[in-house]
């Protein structure tokens, strides 16, 4: 670990202030973890560890609704995964005789792809807009290119036009658009989860979860890895039964 500047302007960060009080100080443990290049291996115990080690929490589901806001991002070299905070050097000044880093950096193409608040991490000075911003006005930036694009969820990671909500609200009403945002959510933040089109990612969710919807009640919604998981659970409790006509209470059908 090693000492850092922190600068009052954290504490007014409206994006940072969406995610759980543990998320923004891991955030700053963060940057004392990181080498002089603001990289780190991703090794969610060991970070527990040095930041966290006295609090009870998920450190992976914390590292990852920091990745899905772009706070830092994961990347891998050799099979071996690490991180990178892409405004490092914007708000740290290393001291000169810190060690060099030995962490292999990302390659160029997520060199390209890294953005924060419209600058890439190739960017030494704050006037510089990101050239991958540039070429790839997509859901990864939303906020800059479109103000009716908007962040919905506990991580503030669905990003859904105006839009593409209220059809939701209509299609499902306002609680059942809020269970399927925030079962998304934390499947981006806690499963890394990339969708070119979070609206279509729910209506398609919509119709792979229909048929068990009754059994499962109204509103609730499984993403396909669950889904998978459900339809196996059953396939073994129709195994255990023997095949035998049971109702649902496992008891025999009354008139018999």
């Amino acid at each position: 670990m090693r000492s850092r500047n922190l600068k009052p302007g954290f504490f007014k960060n409206e994006e940072l202030a969406s995610l759980p009080p543990l998320a923004r100080i891991l955030f700053e443990g963060l940057w004392c973890f990181s080498d002089r290049e603001g990289l780190f291996e991703w090794r969610p115990k060991r970070i527990k560890a040095e930041i966290l080690p006295y609090d009870k929490c998920d450190i992976g589901r914390l590292l990852m609704s920091l990745h899905s806001l772009k706070f830092i991002y994961k990347y891998s070299v050799d099979g071996q995964e690490y991180g990178i905070v892409p405004k490092f050097h914007t708000h740290q000044n290393p001291h000169p005789h810190e060690a060099k880093s030995i962490i292999p950096p990302p390659n160029q193409e997520i060199l390209e792809q890294i953005q924060c608040h419209g600058m890439s991490v190739t960017c030494n000075e704050m006037s510089e807009k990101c050239r991958a911003d540039i070429r790839n006005p997509d859901i990864r930036n939303p906020d800059i290119r479109n103000p009716d694009i908007h962040r919905y969820g506990e991580f503030k990671n669905v990003i859904l036009t105006e839009d593409e909500y209220q059809k939701l609200i209509k299609k499902f009403g306002e609680q059942g658009t809020s269970i399927r945002i925030e079962n998304l959510s934390e499947g981006i933040a806690s499963k890394g989860y990339k969708y070119k089109s979070h609206y279509a990612t729910i209506l398609s969710w919509e119709r792979k979860n229909r048929g068990n919807e009754d059994e499962r009640g109204p509103g609730s919604v499984l993403d396909p890895v669950e889904r998978l998981k459900e339809t196996l659970r059953k396939d073994k409790e129709r195994k255990l039964a023997g095949g035998g006509d049971k109702t649902p209470s496992g008891e025999a059908p009354s008139g018999s």
